[in-house]
């Protein structure tokens, strides 16, 4: 059977193979394209959120207790925490000194911090770079006269954008050949009684009134079939009418 560009079955399996498309392309924006931006606009809240726990919890006149309570939101959250005053007193969270900023792959680092300490900014967000290319957060804020810096490293996700690239293109060639057998099997499905109704309506057109359109398991097309149905007795009854 040819089919014409403006049949049941090309419209239905163009729309879903159109919707498919839609899908897999933000599929792929997502997962792929926008990864890096996401991941860091997620490092940036989550350390935010951090900042927050600990002003929360910033007591005066307690250094004792507030460094303790640092050791715990530096290993509970698995990031390097330091805590300096005025003075240059400087506190690195033990256990976490890893996750700090290198100095000398950092060589920026401490001026920066001294340059926030110096203005009269509560807080500051700082993407850094180091030698060896590996990004890192560092987010500052004021507490009275002390001043927190929170250190995470942006881990490389090259590898996994790689792995999501591969992965996304087997699902891309899967999800289009579905959504071709599916449209297919639909549109057809729709089709049939279509077809069937178009060839009782030629026949009527040829002078056979005594076709029967048939009824179907889709409710639109049924109405359809009863009201034409109805119609084509209503004519015979009239014809009868007028002949006697």
């Amino acid at each position: 059977m040819k089919l014409k560009n403006n049949s049941l079955i090309v419209r239905i399996w163009t729309y879903l193979i159109v919707f498919s498309i839609i899908i897999l392309l933000f599929l792929w924006l997502f997962q792929v394209i926008f990864l890096n931006k996401y991941y860091e606009y997620y490092k940036t809240k989550s350390i935010k959120k951090i900042a927050d726990q600990i002003t929360s919890s910033y007591q005066k006149n307690d250094d004792d207790a507030f460094l303790d309570k640092l050791e715990e939101i530096s290993i509970e959250e698995g990031i390097c925490i330091e805590f300096a005053t005025n003075d240059e007193y400087w506190y690195y969270s033990s256990n976490m000194n890893h996750s700090c900023l290198n100095d000398k792959k950092f060589p920026s680092v401490i001026q920066n911090k001294k340059d926030f300490i110096n203005s009269q900014d509560e807080t500051t967000l700082l993407k850094m770079k180091s030698n060896n290319n590996i990004n890192s957060l560092v987010y500052g804020l004021k507490l009275d006269n002390s001043y927190i810096f929170l250190n995470t490293i942006l881990d490389p996700i090259d590898s996994t954008i790689i792995i999501l690239k591969n992965q996304l293109l087997y699902v891309t060639i899967i999800v289009i050949i579905l959504a071709s057998i599916i449209a297919y099997f639909i549109s057809n499905r729709l089709s049939k009684p279509i077809t069937r109704l178009n060839r009782s309506a030629k026949a009527i057109a040829g002078g056979d009134y005594h076709v029967i359109f048939p009824n179907t398991d889709i409710a639109e097309i049924n109405e359809l079939s009863n009201s034409l149905n109805y119609a084509l007795t209503q004519n015979r009854f009239f014809a009868k009418f007028e002949i006697s």
